[in-house]
């Protein structure tokens, strides 16, 4: 109900109900209501009192055991769901980008060893720009070649010293230096060779 003046004509008064709201127009004055529950709009009436020239509206609700307090709690269950759908987004998200950020920390950290074992303070730049395009060709892997051995039986008698049942012995290790200039220079033992 609301107040409207008593000795204004209807005339005057257009209401007009929507389901989700109802307009109420006043000598060009324009009242729009919400309406918190849907209404059956076919049913619905506008009315005045002739004594106090106040208008009624009649609008019955689609679903009678719809009120307020059903609505909000409707509402909030509504709003709990969905922020619960977001916060479980929120969280896969989350879970998405640690497990590849774990994933790209690993795939470094297995680049970054090199041959040693250790993390390597080099950067490799060769195989970025392809070699057509004027890069750098990466380096060619080591082809391991596969050597085929033949150990000759010793058939002497042990007579250069050495036992039948003993192990050949080992290769003479390659110095850095030439057998002639070793000659020449004397080499100290102690000292480290040279590296170049």
């Amino acid at each position: 109900a609301g107040p409207c003046q008593r000795h204004l004509d209807s005339s005057l008064i257009d209401v007009d109900i929507h389901p989700n709201y109802a307009t109420v127009i006043i000598k060009s004055k324009v009242l729009r209501l919400n309406l918190p529950a849907e209404v059956r709009v076919g049913d619905s009436k506008a009315q005045r009192s002739k004594t106090t020239g106040h208008l009624v509206l009649v609008m019955p609700k689609v679903n009678p055991d719809e009120n307020s307090v059903t609505i909000r709690r409707e509402k909030r269950e509504v709003a709990e769901l969905q922020s619960a759908a977001e916060k479980a987004k929120v969280e896969a998200e989350r879970k998405r980008k640690e497990k590849n950020t774990a994933f790209q920390m690993q795939e470094a950290g297995a680049a970054a060893l090199g041959a040693g074992g250790g993390p390597s303070k080099a950067v490799n730049i060769r195989g970025l720009v392809l070699p057509s395009k004027g890069g750098i060709a990466p380096p060619k892997a080591a082809a391991m070649n596969a050597v085929s051995t033949t150990r000759k039986e010793n058939t002497s008698n042990g007579s250069n010293g050495t036992d039948a049942n003993m192990p050949p012995p080992p290769p003479k290790s390659h110095a850095l230096v030439d057998e002639d200039e070793e000659s020449e220079e004397e080499v100290d033992e102690d000292e480290p060779p040279p590296i170049f």
